[in-house]
C-alpha cells in the first residue's frame, strides 16, 4: 500500500521496521524541522519581495521624475512622463500588496497547517509504538481536529458500525 504523504509514509516504515520509540521520535522531530525551515524560506522569498517592491516603485518613480526635469522645455511631454512616473509606483504597490505578501500568507498558513498534520501524526506513530489502546489514541487524537470535524468524525465513525 503506497501511502500519500511522505513523513506518514517514513513514520509507518519506521514503525514497521521495530525503531525504539527514542529513534522514532528524534527522526519525526529532525523531519519536521526540516519541512519547517524549508517552508521558512519560501515564505521570507515572497515576503522580501512584498518589502522591497513599493522601494523598486518609488526608485522607478525617481527617474521618471528626473526624465520629466530634464525636459521641461517641452510642456506636451510633461503629462506622460509624469504619468509613467507615478505608474511605477503603483506597479511596486500593487505587485507587493495584492501579489507578495498575499503569498507569502498563505505559504505560512500552509505551512502551520502541515506543521500540524506532521505533529498529529507523529503523536499519532508514538502512541501505536507505545501500544495505546485505540480508543485512547482516538480520544488523544482529536484534540488536532477542529470542533465541526470531531462531530462528522463521529458520525462517520456511527455509521460504518451500522453498516459493517
Amino acid at each position: 500500500m503506497e501511502l500519500g504523504n511522505p513523513f506518514l509514509a517514513k513514520g509507518v516504515r519506521a514503525l514497521v521496521d521495530g525503531e525504539s520509540t527514542s529513534f522514532l521520535r528524534s527522526m519525526m522531530e529532525r523531519e519536521m524541522t526540516m519541512i519547517t525551515k524549508r517552508h521558512e524560506s519560501g515564505t521570507t522569498i515572497f515576503t522580501a519581495a512584498g518589502e522591497i517592491a513599493p522601494a523598486m516603485g518609488m526608485i522607478g518613480t525617481l527617474i521618471g521624475l528626473v526624465n520629466l526635469l530634464s525636459n521641461l522645455t517641452d510642456p506636451s511631454g510633461i503629462g506622460a512622463a509624469m504619468a509613467i512616473a507615478l505608474l511605477t509606483t503603483l506597479y511596486g504597490a500593487i505587485l507587493a500588496n495584492v501579489v507578495f505578501i498575499p503569498m507569502a500568507m498563505k505559504l505560512d498558513s500552509y505551512a502551520r497547517k502541515e506543521e500540524i498534520n506532521n505533529e498529529l501524526i507523529s503523536e499519532g506513530i508514538l502512541l501505536v509504538k507505545a501500544n495505546t489502546n485505540p480508543r485512547v489514541l482516538q480520544d488523544l487524537l482529536e484534540v488536532y481536529l477542529a470542533p465541526k470535524k470531531k462531530g462528522a468524525q463521529e458520525d462517520e465513525l456511527e455509521a460504518e458500525l451500522e453498516a459493517g
